[in-house]
């Protein structure tokens, strides 16, 4: 997260996986979307703007 805050890369995160077409969200991006949730402090994991992405990734395919 170099120089930006959690929420910034929980953003860019939601951003970024958003715009992958949905044939190519396979599971190691899932994952390492999911990683930028478990690399926050604990006390962020549960904001919004991470159950904003957790929400995102628990969709099933073709609702995102």
């Amino acid at each position: 997260m170099h120089g930006r805050s959690p929420t910034d890369a929980l953003h860019l995160a939601v951003q970024a996986y958003s715009e992958v077409p949905e044939p190519h969200r396979t599971a190691i991006l899932g994952t390492r979307a999911r990683d930028v949730i478990v690399g926050l402090p604990t006390q962020l994991r549960s904001g919004r703007a991470a159950r904003q992405l957790g929400k995102l990734l628990a969709l099933p395919a073709g609702q995102g």
